[in-house]
């Protein structure tokens, strides 16, 4: 049996819906393809008033004196003058600045109070430090307890020094007993006042005297006893003798040898 012909219409429609589709999409694709046009930027922003101007500036010193950079906040509220309270704010600014730089000067004076070695010339300065800044936090409590580690300084050295002088005169006194006089004298001269130093030196002065004499003697004697000998050496003994002739048997010693 043959179709009628609003059939076979019917049976083409699903080819055009498709047909359609495919338009649609070709057309979306190329207008996607065409240059998009960016806006136009602004090319003079609007200027800003003083008062605005100000007012940022003003924020941006705020910022500066709570992150305690004073002295950028201060040129800052210094320049503002008159708004809003810029100038308590410059006087902030000045305190703050003069308190950071007492904090400064305080905790590098009092450091010297746990420092374990230290110079005498150090505490002073600290509390010529504190001195200066008597009136922040406890420096008057301070400079009392470097004054009085000043003093602690002073009788350790002492106390060192003491030591050092009576190992030396301990020294010099052993020096005595092994005949090293020259040695001996030369420490009790430089301890001074020290001890019974005046004292030693006058008694080891004999004994170094006593001693030259006592070497020259038996130099002298030995050369006189020997089997062989030149003239130079026995001229030499006898003049020796005759120089300690108080000495021992010196004088006879020399009278014997003259009597041959």
């Amino acid at each position: 049996m043959r179709r009628l012909p609003q059939e076979r219409q019917t049976d083409h429609f699903p080819g055009d819906f498709w047909f359609c589709s495919l338009s649609l999409i070709r057309q979306a694709w190329q207008q996607a393809k065409l240059p998009k046009i960016a806006p136009k930027k602004i090319q003079n922003a609007a200027p800003i008033s003083k008062e605005e101007q100000d007012k940022r500036d003003y924020e941006q010193a705020v910022k500066l004196l709570e992150a305690q950079r004073f002295d950028e906040a201060l040129q800052i509220f210094t320049k503002l003058a008159d708004y809003s309270d810029s100038k308590e704010k410059a006087n902030l600014c000045v305190q703050g600045k003069e308190n950071a730089r007492k904090k400064r000067l305080y905790l590098s004076a009092t450091a010297v109070l746990s420092k374990q070695r230290i110079s005498d010339t150090e505490i002073k300065s600290a509390i010529e430090t504190l001195t200066s800044i008597a009136d922040y936090k406890d420096s008057k409590a301070k400079i009392s307890d470097l004054e009085k580690m000043l003093v602690k300084w002073y009788e350790a050295k002492k106390a060192a020094e003491e030591a050092a002088r009576k190992r030396q005169y301990e020294t010099a006194v052993s020096y005595v007993s092994s005949g090293l006089f020259d040695e001996a004298i030369k420490i009790f001269t430089e301890l001074g006042e020290y001890a019974d130093c005046k004292a030693q030196i006058e008694k080891t002065l004999p004994a170094k005297e006593t001693a030259r004499k006592d070497n020259l003697y038996s130099k002298s004697v030995a050369v006189l006893s020997a089997e062989t000998v030149t003239e130079m050496e026995l001229k030499d003994a006898i003049e020796a003798l005759k120089s300690i002739s108080d000495y021992k048997d010196s004088k006879e010693k020399v009278a014997e040898v003259e009597a041959r």
